[in-house]
């Protein structure tokens, strides 16, 4: 999730309505900053409760990092291969604060 970086990014992505997914990117020095390897956004039903969105994404992840891991065996993909990501949509957040993890488990 490019736009949110930093820990909590699937939980304010909820809080704020907008699509959750999983982004895989080559390690830079800027914090969650480097090149976009492979991204997903995930489809999930009005009444999904946070749980299962966090079981999809875990999961999901793994299975997104098996495909990275291939992707960069089969390619021999380099990190001047990967998609810049744009800076200035980039959010670095801080732990999304009790009250609003509560209406993010509670929506």
């Amino acid at each position: 999730m490019p736009q949110y970086r930093g820990c909590s990014a699937v939980e304010w992505t909820i809080f704020n309505n907008e699509r959750v997914g999983n982004t895989a990117h080559f390690l830079t020095e800027e914090y969650d900053g480097g090149p976009v390897i492979l991204r997903e956004w995930y489809e999930f039903p009005k009444d999904t409760n946070y749980q299962a969105i966090r079981v999809k994404v875990y999961t999901n992840g793994v299975t997104l990092a098996g495909k990275v891991l291939k992707k960069l065996m089969i390619s021999e993909m380099k990190q001047k291969d990967g998609i810049q990501q744009d800076e200035s949509l980039a959010k670095y957040l801080n732990p999304i604060p009790n009250d609003k993890f509560n209406e993010v488990v509670n929506i």
